[in-house]
Order: structure tokens, then sequence, then C-alpha cells
């Protein structure tokens, strides 16, 4: 996995403060209120989005990173086998003739997830997310950009913008998920990634606009739809699992503005978004990981999935997990037992854990179910989205 430590002048104020409108739209809607209801308690119907990005455009700064498609094809299949009702795969190898997986792919997918959700009128959904690829994270603010394959760009210091808007950050997928509410009158939220899809692109005003005035457009009739139909019952959240396989290779820290300025505005951030969520990362924003061996012997239904190659290490860990723990995970479980320290293979660092955010889930999240016990549901159903774009 490639290092870029390329100066980004600029690239962290201009994202926080326009991430600042964003995330205010995203937390501020009365339906998501600090007073909600709990989530519904009993057996949990699980849909899961697995992305696994292993070809990268030529013309771009990344390599190709094998494993991905490996890495994505045993957590559905181990997700599918263990009950997940259904799960959503996109995924490419630098092998198989080079699917170009496009941010646009992994935001249609993601808006795809919500409505299968909507439409099987699941009772008590919770989600997984799932991301192999390459990443680059600032370990001052924390934030967390994943590069889909398709990335062409420049990671220099007069590229911010097309580096903010050309990717899926962390903040992204966390509001996407925390907007999330069953109640009908709340499908408005449904097709907006924030805070990326409110931002501007003040390289190109001109441009940008008729994006901008959509996506405004889409917040205002989903707050009209909200005020006007969603009972306070209506708006209990749908617990969430994230998970980043990703090396986080760092972004140089000599940016426009001292970090810790917005430090305490960004972990603040996380908190309210991860309160009924969880997220987990390879390597900490700064720091790089490696793939590993798969596990052996693979967890149950995942047997007939080729797994000689390197997998991500949050790949291993999930797929560990599953094997080793056959009953219902609950939020609390999956903290614990992800954020042991394990030694894997000679390439991998000595002791590895995963990197989490502070974890801050409120207490009637704590103990609610995410991932069915083995054997409780029918295997659930796979489906392979379509890639588009081809190098």
């Amino acid at each position: 996995m490639k290092n870029h430590t390329d100066k980004m002048k600029g690239v962290r104020f201009l994202f926080c403060v326009l991430s600042t409108i964003g995330l205010w739209l995203c937390l501020s809607h009365p339906g998501l209120a600090q007073n909600r209801p709990p989530p519904p308690t009993g057996p949990v119907d699980l849909y899961a989005l697995v992305v696994g990005i292993g070809a990268y455009s030529p013309a771009g700064p990344f390599d190709d990173v094998f494993g991905a498609e490996q890495s994505a094809n045993l957590v559905a299949e181990t997700l599918a086998a263990r009950g997940a009702r259904h799960v959503m795969v996109l995924a490419s190898d630098g092998q198989d003739g080079g699917r170009l997986i496009g941010r646009s792919d992994i935001r249609e997918a993601v808006f795809a997830l919500k409505r299968k959700i909507r439409s099987d009128r699941a009772r008590a959904p919770s989600i997984l997310f799932y991301i192999f690829g390459h990443g680059v994270g600032d370990p001052d603010v924390e934030i967390f950009f994943s590069v889909p394959g398709s990335y062409n760009g420049p990671f220099d210091q007069n590229s911010g913008l097309t580096i903010i808007q050309g990717t899926i950050t962390n903040l992204d997928i966390f509001g996407a998920l925390t907007q999330f509410r069953i109640h009908p009158s709340m499908s408005g939220w449904d097709e907006l990634l924030l805070p990326s899809d409110a931002m501007p692109n003040l390289q190109n005003s001109i441009e940008s606009i008729p994006r901008l005035l959509e996506t405004y457009g889409k917040i205002d009739r989903a707050e009209r739809m909200g005020a006007e139909g969603a009972p306070l019952e209506g708006n209990a959240p749908v617990p969430f699992m994230v998970l980043f396989d990703n090396c986080s290779n760092q972004i140089d820290q000599n940016l426009f503005i001292d970090g810790s300025i917005i430090l305490p505005f960004m972990q603040s951030s996380f908190r309210d978004l991860l309160n009924e969520g969880l997220a987990f990362y390879a390597a900490a924003p700064g720091e790089s990981a490696t793939t590993v061996d798969a596990p052996q012997p693979l967890p149950p239904g995942a047997a007939g999935v080729y797994s000689e190659g390197k997998i991500g290490p949050v790949a291993r860990r999930l797929l560990e997990i599953l094997r080793d723990n056959v009953g219902p995970l609950t939020m609390s479980s999956l903290v614990q037992t992800f954020e042991r320290s394990t030694a894997y293979d000679s390439g991998s660092p000595p002791s590895w854990a995963p990197f989490s955010h502070q974890q801050s889930l409120r207490a009637d999240v704590r103990e609610v179910e995410l991932i069915p016990p083995f054997g409780r549901n029918a295997r659930g159903t796979i489906e392979h989205r379509s890639i588009v774009e081809w190098r």
C-alpha cells in the first residue's frame, strides 16, 4: 500500500468549515433529537453493504490492492450464512480486468441498501458497512478519506476540493447511517450523503450550482416530510457498525491551520454521530495497515470461498469473531471483541488492534443485537452490484 505524504495546504480547514454545515443539517432534524425512543429489541434483521476496491485508475496516484475482492466475498458469504437478511456486494480486484468502482457506485449502493430495508418493511433492522481499499487520514482531526478506484485526481497542496469531492469520507458514511430512520416520513433523507453533498465546488462554482440546488431541495423536502408526518415513536435509530479496512496513509501536517483548533469540534461530532453506531479502522489516520492471511478454520458458510491469499486485517477480525461466537452479537460485545490486540502473521505489526474513535454508545443501544446468532435465520440473499466503469 502506497504512502502519500503530500502537503495539501488548507484541506483540513476547508473540509472542516464546509462539513460544519453538513453535520448541522445531519443532526439538527427534530426527528433525530436526543429524546428519541430506543431502537427495537429482539431478533434483528441484519443488512450489509460490503465494498472491496482493488483496481485503481492508472491515471491516478494509487496502485492496485490485491485481496479486495477476496476480503469482500469472505465477509459477504459469512454474513449471509450467519442469517443476514440481505448483503449487497460491490467489489473489484486488480487481477479481474480492471473494473473501477467510482464514488457514485458507493454512494448509490448506500442509497439502495436503505431502499431495500424500506421495501422489506424490516421491523428491527441493523446495518453493517464494510469497505476495503486505499485510504488517507489526517491524524490531528481523525478525518478519513476512502479512495474509490476511479479516482484519478492529484494528491497535492492545490487539490483539496478534488480530494474531498472525489472520495468517500468517514463523516459521509456516519451521516448517512445516523440519518436513517425506518418511519416512511423519514425517507426523504435516504438519498443524501452529507456533508459532502452539501459542499460547493469553490474551484468551479458555476458548474456546482445545479448539484447544490438539487441537494438543498432534497434537504428541504426531507425536513417537510418529517415535520408533517413523523411521529416521535417512528424515529427510533437503526444500530450500525462501519468497518474501514483501509491503509490509512498520512496527510502531511504542515497545513493551513493548527489541528488543535478544530480537533475538539471534530471529536464532538464523532461522539454525536457514533452514539448509536460503531466504527473501526485497520489503522489510525496517519498510520498504515497491511493485509494478513485469512483465518483458519473459516467461519461456517465461508468454507467454499477461496481463502489462500491475503485479506484485510479488519475482515480477518470480523471473520474470527463470527467463527468463535455463534450466539447473538450485541453492540457492547462487538466493542469488546473488536478492540482486543492480536499478533497475526510475520508481515503484520507484533500486536495489531483496530483503531476506533472514543466509544460513546447510548445506554439503550449497548445491548441491542447487531448480528444474529448462527442458525436462527435462514441463509440471506447476496446481491452483486454492477460496476460500469472499466479502465
